[in-house]
């Protein structure tokens, strides 16, 4: 009587490779960096210009996080 069944498997499929540098999310670096830079003016000046310098720095942090999310409509798109 034959076995008709083949041991034979084929090999594994190699491990994922991990990327050998990590990448800067270019798309949040600009509004993070003025968000950053808005904020310290914002800490150090005095009147009218540390007032639109700290509404400044709170827009672009939303515009930052926004560009950080995945989902536009937040978790709503998400849980469909």
């Amino acid at each position: 009587m034959l076995l008709l069944i083949d041991e034979r498997r084929p090999p594994p499929p190699p491990p994922p490779r991990e990327p050998r540098r990590v990448r800067l999310p270019y798309r949040v670096l600009p509004s993070s960096t003025t968000a950053v830079a808005l904020y310290v003016v914002a800490a150090t000046g005095t009147g009218p210009v540390a007032a639109l310098s700290a509404m400044g720095a709170l827009i672009a942090t939303f515009r930052a996080l926004d560009r950080a999310l995945p989902y536009k409509q937040g978790l709503r798109e998400h849980k469909q």
